[in-house]
């Protein structure tokens, strides 16, 4: 049947509210209380696989789906052995300009963040890991490339992190 289209979506849609209630199967939200979409969820992660009786689709929360994504592309990488490169470096750049978009709109507000706040608050935020961001930050810093967005100000023997003059002035468009 291959991926499904508009229409073949909110019939997806209609057999899963009908079925399944209106609640993400995967956390229990009730859909009206979400601060996101919802999607039609392929139970088993195959978006080919879409038997009419909707036995393998659910309603879930946009969240719960990306995790979902996430982990069945990890799962995927460890069970071959053999990473495809072009998937890992597809989920590696989306979390790193979700990174990237998260420290400019909050210094965007706040001027300055410490530098343990940037890498620890940002691995929450994208769901990724400290290690993670602090290598992104270490892409991102000044001095790295021209056109670096940010930069280290050291205030009382602490490490913050600020946007540097040119991010501010350009107000970066792949923001």
């Amino acid at each position: 049947m291959g991926k499904l289209n508009s229409k073949q979506i909110e019939y997806a849609r209609s057999i899963c509210l009908a079925r399944d209630g209106y609640a993400c199967k995967i956390c229990g939200v009730l859909i009206h209380e979400l601060k996101s979409v919802c999607n039609i969820d392929h139970i088993d992660g195959n978006p080919d696989h879409n038997p009419l009786n909707g036995s393998n689709w659910q309603i879930s929360c946009h969240p719960c789906n990306v995790k979902k994504w996430h982990r069945q592309k990890y799962e995927s990488i460890l069970d071959t052995g053999n990473p495809d490169e072009s998937t890992t470096l597809r989920i590696g750049s989306k979390m790193e300009y979700r990174w990237i978009r998260w420290l400019y709109a909050y210094l965007v507000k706040n001027k300055r963040v410490s530098l343990g706040f940037a890498v620890n608050t940002g691995a929450l935020e994208i769901e990724g890991n400290p290690v993670t961001t602090k290598r992104y930050l270490s892409k991102h810093i000044e001095g790295k490339h021209d056109k670096a967005i940010f930069k280290k100000a050291f205030v009382n023997f602490d490490t913050f992190i600020e946007l540097t003059d040119q991010a501010k002035d350009n107000n970066q468009e792949f923001i």
